[in-house]
């Protein structure tokens, strides 16, 4: 367990003085002397509960670090100060601040008939004997009901609300404005003189004389102490306990049923008994269900847990909760994890996923049918926020990497493509995985992944849920504040579904089901307060990272970590993927030495601006290197934003259509009545042509993004003149050689094959 360090100039131990008595965990001692470094202590002997080992009396130096480390932790009290007036105690008697409401009460109905007795002795209307409290016994009663409001007022003013925070609607955590007003009951402090107020004058006589001795400890009486002996042998107790013992199990009968059944068992012991023999001893013939339920209560909780649900069951659910997971920043921990949602939903492609694919779309269970989806979501352990919220599709085997993929994305894209007020700015990079074992999580390409980024795997123990309770919450709060105000539900069992049809009922899509659910997790989750927090998910992020915005991924490592490896054959203008256009320095070598190379592409879908590249020739020995988009309009675009696109190109206008194949018919027919008129030829190509000519063009006029950006801004003709100086005529180029078309066997960039 860690130890709060504070500096040893914040030590305050000003509560300690000489002649104080204090207690270190169990142990007594008497502070005899005050030093810079500490105090010194005479400590009486002590033994060790676990150990057995005793430390003998004696003096020793108690130092200052370990008094405030004793102080903070809870395990210093002063049990009695110098000055203070304590007189000697019964080991048996009760502390002032241990008593009860109940037992306040009963002292305060004391306390009042005691100062009603002195006022009416300063009044001078009654005596000080006992005969003159019996005869004034009445009036005793009626001014001790007088004195009582005012008394009981009083005592319940310490547990009152602040005025300020009266107004408050709900009572402040660990407030005692909940308690019972006094009232002044005399039923029970003496059975027979409580029915004949005439006759309490003798009793309140001697609650005044233990006043005298006592004070108001004195008028405490033994309530406390009641029902502790029920009159029950101890034999008894014993056999109903061995019954119940015999009944508790996984069938979790009630009181009722355990009730019947001990005093079953109760009556076939007595027969036997007197069977065997007549002069035995008999327990008694019934017990009440209050006896049942207290020596059930006595087996212990963790007990009947074992035997009504089983032992993994109660190790799960009935450990004792304690200081739990803790963190200090950001991303520290994160867990991960896949929940089957309780809705059936449309799978119709509708919204987004109208640019899917045949091929995608049955991949997706798309075909209109009302089914559950998978989520896969991920959660900050320390701020509450979700960093990751996707749909699984059934038999989608990179399910971790893709929800780490989110994890790691700026989702801002995505809360403002579905309509979110605020923006899902919640991303970085993790520390610490915590998921289950899963079939999702114990694959190879998952522990892959992991190492490449630097994360440390913190694989949970099936069963086991409080090692990763956050993430359980969520898709609790979730099914209960999102998925239940749709139709569609399915129930936890066939109990609670009854006669609903879930699937005839089903009326959302999954589309649309994706715009709530992301609208949910940024607008409502986010900004709801968490009890654990004392804020929102989103103030407690901003809060975190104030100082200190969490680490992120270059583009390149995310193509490490996430990127998709194709192939594409290389042509003269680069590689083409999706009819987006690569080229760089390192394209350009390889076409001069080799030509048409398959290239082995890997492009991360959240920035196709640029890709990394090999040859598929090196059988993977090959260094990575990087190309850049020709066009500098696709260097921050998603793959998302290239399918929209590509699929706006293939629209086609039927009218324009029409035109244009009009045009060519026409064009064809014209063309054919020239060539009966003319017979015509193909001028033959010369195969001669310099590669010293095919660099220097190559070299000269492509035109890369890469290169567009080393050469800097577009400067003008004449913006390197400066005013006055002549302009120098460049000298006339010496005439070059005309340029020999290269041979027809030279392939061209329209007869390359993507």
């Amino acid at each position: 367990m860690p130890v709060h360090v504070i500096n040893e100039e914040n030590f305050d131990i000003s509560f300690l003085e000489v002649g104080c008595v204090i207690r270190q965990i169990s142990r007594n001692g008497k502070v005899t002397e005050l030093r810079d470094n500490g105090v010194v202590v005479d400590w009486e002997e002590w033994t060790n509960p676990v150990t057995g080992k005793v430390k003998d009396a004696g003096p020793e130096l108690y130092k200052t670090e370990v008094i405030h480390q004793d102080h903070l932790y809870g395990q210093l009290e002063v049990i009695r100060r110098p000055m203070s007036f304590v007189r000697s105690r019964s080991i048996t008697e009760v502390r002032r601040d241990e008593r009860n409401h109940k037992e306040t009460a009963r002292m305060l109905v004391r306390k009042a008939c005691v100062l009603a007795s002195e006022e009416l002795i300063a009044e001078g209307l009654m005596g000080t004997t006992r005969a003159e409290h019996e005869r004034n016994s009445l009036q005793l009663v009626h001014r001790a009901r007088t004195i009582h409001a005012r008394i009981a007022e009083a005592a319940l003013a310490p547990n009152r609300p602040h005025p300020i925070l009266s107004s408050c609607s709900k009572a402040l955590h660990g407030s005692q404005t909940g308690l019972k007003p006094y009232t002044f009951d005399l039923k029970g402090e003496n059975a027979h003189c409580a029915r004949d107020e005439t006759k309490m004058g003798a009793t309140i006589y001697r609650w005044a004389s233990k006043h005298r001795d006592e004070g108001e400890d004195g008028l405490y009486d033994k309530f406390r102490n009641c029902g502790a002996n029920s009159g029950h042998t101890d034999q008894l107790r014993d056999f109903v306990t061995k019954v119940l013992m015999e009944l508790e199990d996984q069938e979790r009968q009630s009181l009722a049923n355990l009730h019947d059944s001990v005093n079953a068992a109760l009556l076939f012991e007595n027969c036997e008994r007197l069977a065997r023999d007549t002069n035995a001893g008999l327990l008694p013939q019934r017990v009440s269900k209050e006896f049942v339920q207290t020596q059930r209560v006595l087996l212990g909780y963790v007990n009947r847990g074992i035997r009504n649900r089983g032992y993994d069951v109660a190790y799960r659910d009935m450990h004792a909760g304690g200081l739990g997971i803790v963190t200090s920043r950001a991303l520290e921990r994160v867990e991960i994890d896949e929940y089957t949602i309780d809705l059936q939903l449309l799978m119709k492609i509708s919204g987004a996923f109208d640019y899917l694919s045949p091929k995608e779309a049955k991949a997706m269970g798309l075909d209109g049918t009302a089914q559950r989806v998978k989520i896969s979501a991920a959660i900050d352990v320390h701020t509450r926020c979700l960093l990751a919220l996707l749909v699984v599709p059934e038999g989608t085997v990179n399910s971790l990497a893709l929800t780490l993929e989110m994890v790691y994305s700026d989702k801002s894209d995505i809360s403002d493509a579905m309509g979110c007020t605020y923006k899902w700015l919640e991303y970085g990079a993790p520390e610490l995985i915590a998921v289950d074992r899963g079939a999702a999580y114990i694959t190879d390409p998952a522990y892959h992944i992991l190492n490449s980024l630097g994360i440390t795997n913190m694989g949970v123990p099936a069963g086991k849920p409080w090692l990763k309770p956050f993430i359980e919450r969520v898709f609790r709060t979730m099914h209960e504040k999102l998925l239940a105000r749709f139709s569609g539900r399915t129930f936890g069992d066939v109990v609670k579904r009854g006669e609903n049809d879930s699937q005839g009922r089903a009326t959302l899509e999954l589309s649309e089901f994706l715009k709530w659910m992301v609208r949910w997790a940024v607008d409502d989750y986010h900004n709801d307060r968490h009890n654990a927090l004392g804020t929102t998910p989103r103030e407690a992020w901003q809060e975190a990272t104030r100082y200190k915005r969490p680490r992120t991924l270059t583009n390149k490592e995310m193509r490490q970590a996430f990127g998709e490896i194709v192939q594409r054959r290389l042509g003269s203008s680069g590689l083409v993927i999706d009819n987006i256009k690569y080229q760089s320095d390192n394209l350009i070598d390889i076409w001069r030495s080799e030509g048409h190379q398959l290239i082995e592409t890997r492009r991360w879908a959240g920035n196709i601006g640029t890709i990394d590249i090999r040859k598929v020739s090196d059988n993977g020995k090959g260094k990575w290197e990087t190309a850049v988009v020709c066009d500098p309009d696709w260097l921050e675009k998603t793959a998302f934003d290239v399918r929209v696109w590509n699929e706006d190109r293939r629209k086609i206008n039927p009218e324009a259509e029409q035109t244009r194949l009009l045009e060519i018919g026409h064009r064809d027919q014209r063309s054919k009545e020239l060539k009966a008129q003319s017979k015509l030829f193909a001028q033959p190509r010369s195969a001669t042509t310099g590669k010293e000519l095919t660099d220097e063009h190559i070299d000269t006029y492509t035109d890369t993004a890469e290169r567009r950006y080393q050469a800097g801004e577009h400067r003008g003709l004449l913006d390197d003149v400066v005013e006055g100086d002549e302009p120098q005529v460049p000298a006339r180029p010496e005439p070059q050689k005309p340029y020999t078309p290269p041979d027809a066997g030279f392939l061209d960039d329209d007869d390359v094959l993507e």
